[in-house]
């Protein structure tokens, strides 16, 4: 395989991976704004209601809504392909001779290393702050 055109091939599989992962942190900020959103509902809630009343339920169905719609499959599909086009950029890169295997796969491994790192710090930030709200619903206001 002509290098250049092996270079060509790498520079099109971090395109993808650059677009995927773009598209997973758009929808990882889309969804913890709404778990925040839901949050903050439940917080004002908490403080202005009595226990037994009818916002509460609605602000608890609010968070249980935004916490079951954490985009998991999305996740499973952006990770699968990312994973697929490591492991072509592994394979072009192992038959160029010009440069080496860590440096054409550097910049695909920061993005996969991107995708799962934002998507823990988002997961644990937006669930927590939903399990606060949640616990804040349970107490018992005045």
């Amino acid at each position: 395989m002509d290098d250049g055109f092996a270079i060509s091939l790498i520079a099109g599989y971090i395109a993808i991976a650059a677009i995927l992962t773009v598209y997973h942190l758009f929808a990882l900020q889309s969804w913890s704004g709404r778990c925040e959103q839901a949050a903050s509902t439940a917080e004002v809630v908490a403080k202005n209601t009595v226990s037994a009343d009818i916002a509460r339920l609605h602000a608890k169905a609010d968070c249980e809504v935004a916490r079951r719609s954490f985009p998991g499959f999305q996740l499973a599909l952006v990770l699968g392909v990312l994973g697929f086009v490591t492991g072509l950029t592994a394979d072009v890169a192992g038959r160029i001779h010009a440069a080496g295997d860590l440096l054409t796969l550097s910049p695909v491994l920061a993005l996969d290393a991107v995708v799962v790192f934002a998507t823990v710090a988002t997961y644990r930030t937006a669930r927590k702050s939903i399990s606060d709200a949640l616990a804040e619903l349970a107490q018992t206001a005045h």
